[in-house]
């Protein structure tokens, strides 16, 4: 799926100052999003909130250690 860069910051708070030029960005449907949400926010890492999204999913993002943005999603 294609998405525009401002929106894509909007969404992202932690990509808002990122130069972001050609890049992929991890987009996983996972199940049981609560519950890796809450261990994965417990690890202390750039997280947003979890939410529903206007597309019909649950979903949040995270940055990886290495500054990969990664999406984790769950139809709602």
């Amino acid at each position: 799926a294609f998405q525009r860069l401002d929106t894509f910051q909007n969404d992202i708070h932690f990509a808002k100052n990122q130069p972001i030029g050609a890049s992929v960005s991890f987009y996983m449907d996972v199940d049981n999003i609560e519950d890796l949400y809450n261990r994965l926010k417990s690890e202390n890492l750039e997280i947003t909130e979890l939410k529903t999204a206007w597309y019909g999913v649950l979903e949040f993002y995270l940055k990886d250690l290495n500054g990969y943005i990664l999406g984790f999603a769950q139809p709602a």
